[in-house]
């Protein structure tokens, strides 16, 4: 029974003396001390990022056709009348489309979409990949057409 009692008054008096020993040398920064390989996986992930800044999301397609002429002048008209919103003239043989906006989710797009329909009834949300900071997205302004990234 003595045994008993000083082993719950060691473990009584020793736990609050551990917890006091890490709260006292907590700082308010974190060190991450990480493999080498894991630093060279980082690398190629952030080197990746550059050449490669598009992420998965949607956009809407206003229009599908073979019509380079129609797709540009769409493309013109939906970039004045919804200047917030990046517009793209993609061609995947032997179709253009015209397709407008970077969203991370359907969600968002439903809303550009319910713009569009009553200009352009056969409007509807594609996946795409998309740019992740809409504002930096490159905007056709010489008429050519953008070349989908083959994955």
């Amino acid at each position: 029974m003595k045994k008993l009692l000083l082993l719950n008054l060691l473990l009584l008096v020793s736990v609050p003396a551990v917890l006091l020993a890490q709260e006292a040398g907590r700082k308010d920064s974190v060190i991450l001390e990480m493999d080498a390989r894991t630093e060279k996986a980082l690398e190629k992930h952030k080197e990746y990022s550059k050449r490669n800044p598009l992420i998965p999301g949607f956009r809407v397609q206003a229009y599908a056709g073979s019509s380079r002429q129609q797709a540009m002048t769409i493309r013109n008209e939906i970039a004045e009348k919804f200047p917030d919103y990046a517009a793209y003239v993609v061609y995947k043989q032997p179709t253009f489309r015209v397709r407008v906006g970077d969203f991370r989710t359907r969600f968002e797009a439903q809303k550009l979409l319910n713009e569009l329909k009553p200009l352009y009834s056969s409007s509807f949300i594609v996946p795409d990949d998309i740019n992740p900071n809409p504002t930096l997205a490159p905007k056709p302004e010489t008429g050519e057409p953008l070349e989908p990234k083959d994955p």
